[in-house]
Formats: structure tokens, sequence, C-alpha cells
């Protein structure tokens, strides 16, 4: 049962790194610029959405912050992949906290009826 609760407590580590890498991410693509990045025909390009009306800008080679909006456009479409992910997973372990039944085998023969008692299953 020992290694049962170890790995009980693992699992509620897990849970407090998977929140705090979440809430990283969220407030981290909070700050990032709305879009997402395209390449075509040797260039780049931030879609957008503009008036309702889906948009296509190059971003220029020559700008000063060209790679840095890229980069950012890049970090934006893997927080969007990532997110659904690690949040999926976080629910799954905290359903696995919530059901997980330990084993204890004095336990459950103390639960059976007195004539299923005697057995030696620990």
């Amino acid at each position: 049962m020992y290694k049962q609760k170890q790995l009980l407590a693992q699992i509620k580590e897990e849970v407090g790194r998977y929140e705090a890498l979440i809430h990283d991410l969220e407030f981290r693509k909070a700050q990032l610029p709305d879009g997402s990045l395209i390449y075509k025909r040797g260039s780049y390009y931030r879609a957008v959405k503009f008036k309702g009306k889906n948009r296509q800008i190059l971003i220029p080679e020559n700008l000063s912050e060209a790679q840095r909006l890229i980069d950012e456009l890049k970090e934006r479409r893997y927080t969007k992949k990532a997110l659904p992910v690690l949040k999926r997973n976080l629910k799954l372990l905290q359903q696995v906290i919530e059901r997980m039944e330990l084993y204890d085998a004095a336990k459950i023969e103390d639960s059976l009826p007195s004539y299923y008692k005697g057995l030696n299953h620990t």
C-alpha cells in the first residue's frame, strides 16, 4: 500500500506541474499577437481577421521586427495545440486522484461475510 500512496503523491505533484504549465502558456498566449503564420512562394504572411474577413498580410523580410513576429506566431500556434492536450491530461490525472481506491487486503477481507475470512491476501 505504501507504493500506492507514493503513486498518488506523484500524481498530485504532476497535477501541480500541469496546472502551472497551463497557467504559464495561457498567460504567454495572451501576450502574443493575433493571427497565424502562412508560408508561400518564399515569403511569410500573417493571417488575421479584419472586419470579419480573413486577410493575409505580407511580413516584409527587411522589417526589423520580422523574425520576432514570425517566432511569436509560431509560438502562438504551438500553444494553441499544446493547451488542449495539457488540459485533457490534467483532467484525467484529477480523475485518477478522485477515483483511485487504494488496495488494502485487510479492508477488503473485513468487508466480506465471516465465512469468507481466514485467507491471507497480503
